[in-house]
């Protein structure tokens, strides 16, 4: 059985994938981790025995993306800070995509387990029609109440809350603030997700959907 573990070039998205392969090449399994060229170092750097699979360059690309993490990391607030990420993840969609797909052909894995982020990976499994397992890096609850039904004692992400500071009036309006969430996720991740899939002749999908 071969696994195929996939994140975006980002060290915290891709070092939980990297100890689980290594997990699951302990017990017999054939394994490899893909993202792009820039992060081969690390991965052989954090897991020697999982093989790196180079999903392509970042090239210019990758300027632009440590721009985003200063200017991300000069703000103050957390949510300002991650729309400077915005055009750079648009801009590795296709490079991820077509990386991934070529990968995929290639050398088929039985499943793909996939950063919940890291939508270039999700459309590329299906569009091969591989199984693939979603993997939640933290404890956001941003994702669709039906898929993950909220925990009322945990602070909605990018809240600046701590568990302590919830009380009883942000539990009644967490129902809301999900679904102002997901919506303000539709507007702006959403739609750029939409068109490198149309841009890829894929059909047009929620991005809950791609999650299920």
């Amino acid at each position: 059985m071969y696994a195929l573990f996939t994140a975006l070039p980002f060290v915290g998205h891709l070092n939980p994938l990297i100890r689980q392969a290594a997990a699951l090449r302990g017990r017999g399994w054939r394994v490899a981790v893909a993202s792009t060229r820039e992060m081969c170092a690390h991965v052989k750097s954090e897991g020697p025995d999982v093989p790196f699979v180079d999903a392509g360059e970042l090239g210019a690309i990758a300027g632009r993306l440590r721009a985003a993490e200063e200017a991300a990391s000069a703000e103050a607030d957390y949510r300002r800070g991650a729309l400077h990420f915005l055009a750079p993840l648009s801009e590795m969609w296709p490079v991820l995509f077509d990386g991934l797909t070529g990968a995929i052909a290639a050398d088929r894995p039985d499943v793909i387990v996939v950063d919940l982020f890291t939508s270039a990976a999700l459309s590329a499994a299906e569009h091969a029609r591989v199984p693939y397992v979603v993997n939640n890096p933290s404890l956001l609850n941003a994702v669709p109440t039906e898929l993950m039904p909220p925990d009322w004692r945990i602070p909605l992400a990018m809240s600046a809350r701590s568990i302590h500071d919830t009380h009883a009036w942000h539990r009644l309006l967490e129902p809301v603030s999900r679904h102002a969430m997901q919506l303000a996720v539709s507007l702006t991740i959403g739609r750029q997700v939409m068109k490198q899939r149309a841009a890829r002749g894929l059909p047009a999908v929620a991005l809950h959907e791609l999650l299920r």
